[in-house]
């Protein structure tokens, strides 16, 4: 129940911060989008592996230093893009051009894409029944970032963006790993 609320609050962050676009926003949505991500994985090395409450409580220990790390360094999203204009900068001659970084702010997600991958692989090698939930929702997440990624740059010819898309293919993301939870047995503990 808890992933559940955590998964309405992303939602509800993600609204704020495409609303307001400031720093109190920012924090509404990515606390919310990278305690999922912990939160899920600590749950779904349970469910999968057997690990302990104990080792899980290490293991959530170590999930939030690295969330604060993330945020100390500057994982706030700063990097991505506030608006569907492109911001402008001058060319060589003078003229205007846009001017974006090249990942658009994506790489902030490379550890959600590392840790869904090293996911679907062990889930498969262990012959899991969440295997093919994880898979999917591999292969959803990597088509949503891939859109984030290119929507700034892909303005000039698709002026409605992307991000639409990103976010209907995250929420799908989360709803195939919420039931593959949900349809997965409990491991024993190891």
């Amino acid at each position: 129940m808890f992933l559940i609320a955590l998964a309405a609050l992303v939602g509800l962050g993600s609204f704020l911060f495409h609303t307001f676009a400031n720093a109190w926003s920012s924090l509404a949505d990515m606390i919310p989008i990278w305690t999922l991500v912990a939160l899920f994985m600590l749950v779904a090395i349970h469910r999968i592996g057997g690990a302990r409450p104990g080792r899980i409580g290490i293991g959530l220990t170590v999930a939030v230093g690295l969330v604060a790390i993330l945020f100390a360094f500057g994982g706030d999203g700063s990097g991505s893009q506030t608006s569907n204009s492109p911001a402008a900068a001058l060319d060589a001659d003078g003229s205007s051009a846009p001017a974006y970084p090249i990942l658009n702010g994506s790489e902030q997600y490379l550890p959600a894409v590392l840790a869904l991958l090293a996911f679907a692989a062990l889930s498969r090698r262990k012959g899991h029944p969440i295997a093919p939930w994880v898979v999917a929702a591999a292969g959803a997440f990597m088509v949503s970032l891939t859109l984030r990624t290119l929507d700034m740059h892909l303005y000039e010819i698709w002026p409605l963006g992307t991000l639409f898309i990103w976010h209907i293919l995250n929420g799908t993301m989360i709803a195939l790993l919420f039931q593959g939870l949900i349809r997965s047995p409990v491991a024993r503990p190891g």
